[in-house]
């Protein structure tokens, strides 16, 4: 990781195509507020929501047990003879 100092209003650049600015400081709250330049097809996110939408992902991807399945599923049986009749 590169650790850099900047003041308000100075800028980095990343590549050919993204700037980031500082634009803000608020020790009070421990947060900077920064200004991102980049083209359209650059995606810009911030990490966490990231990672929650990742372990989401994982979560509803998981196998579900039978015996975990809500109890008002209905009985595939009890369907077929419903339909048969």
């Amino acid at each position: 990781m590169l650790i850099m100092v900047r003041k308000i209003g100075e800028t980095v650049v990343i590549g050919e195509n993204i700037e980031v600015t500082l634009v803000q400081v608020q020790l009070s709250q421990n947060q900077v507020r920064l200004g991102i330049t980049a083209p359209r097809e650059v995606g810009i996110y911030r990490k966490e929501l990231l990672q929650a939408i990742a372990r989401e992902n994982t979560r509803a991807a998981a196998p579900t047990r039978v015996d975990q399945l809500p109890a008002q599923l209905p009985n595939k049986r009890a369907v077929d003879r419903d339909d048969n009749a």
